[in-house]
């Protein structure tokens, strides 16, 4: 920024400001594909970290590949979420409404994830 493009409550103006921003190149990350076999749709794809935390969505009406692009590498969970009522998010069910929670499939093994490396991944489903 130049000098006096900036100027503070108190009438203060900025001296010349030079800032560097760096971002990761594409290489750096990689990307998952998943494909579900018997799966009831809507549906939503997470993948998660060992905690649980939600990295990564994905939601879907119809029959697709979900493609997670530009994931940085580490290991994740792929959790399934059957959105029984199409709203775009887990419904845990109610005990006075007498609501089941919406059914979760986990993939069974855990997908490292590396860096400039693509993962394909095929989940079968149970009924």
């Amino acid at each position: 920024m130049l000098p006096n493009s900036l100027t503070d409550f108190y009438g203060v103006s900025n001296d010349t400001l030079n800032l560097s921003i760096r971002t990761k190149a594409f290489s750096d990350y990689g990307n998952v594909r998943v494909s579900l076999q018997n799966a009831k749709y809507p549906i939503i794809v997470q993948l998660t970290d060992e905690k649980g935390e939600v990295k990564a969505e994905l939601f879907s009406e119809e029959p697709k590949f979900f493609d997670f692009r530009y994931v940085s590498p580490g290991k994740y969970l792929l959790r399934v979420i059957f959105d029984a009522n199409g709203n775009k998010k887990y419904d845990t069910g109610s005990y006075l409404k007498k609501l089941q929670p919406e059914r979760v499939s986990y993939y069974p093994e855990m997908i490292d994830v590396r860096a400039n490396w693509d993962e394909i991944r095929e989940f079968i489903l149970l009924d």
